[in-house]
């Protein structure tokens, strides 16, 4: 995260959130792999329109709640309030409330992970079948 990002999650919340034992704030890595296993939430706050994103197919098909903005293909694969959450592009606020809610909640964020993983399955299988 750019710490001059204007529509970045202030760094005050973040070490806010990490003081208080909801998020382990890592920096930047290279092995994303190792760290969506480690994680409970994923989150992808990018502005940039793609095709599905690898990121949220990966974190998915462990079983990781997402949060994405509704940029791109991250709605196609991210069912609202389901397998994760999507959230208004650009809205680093609405982000920070979303993360929260799914940081205090690991009930649901386990039921979403759940349900993300069910969603990879289905996709894997109508790739193989068709």
């Amino acid at each position: 995260m750019a710490e001059d990002d204007k529509d970045a999650i202030p760094l005050e919340l973040i070490h806010h959130w990490h003081n208080e034992g909801l998020i382990n704030w890592l920096g930047r890595s290279s092995n994303v792999y190792e760290l969506i296993q480690k994680s409970n939430i994923v989150a992808l706050p990018s502005i940039y329109p793609e095709g599905v994103p690898r990121l949220l197919l990966e974190a998915s098909s462990v079983g990781r709640a997402c949060i994405a903005y509704d940029t791109g293909g991250c709605d196609s694969l991210i069912i609202h309030n389901y397998n994760g959450l999507i959230v208004k592009s650009n809205s680093a606020q609405e982000l920070a409330v979303e993360l929260e809610y799914l940081l205090k909640n690991p009930q649901i964020r386990l039921e979403m992970g759940a349900n993300g993983r069910k969603t990879c399955k289905g996709i894997v299988f109508q790739h193989i079948s068709h």
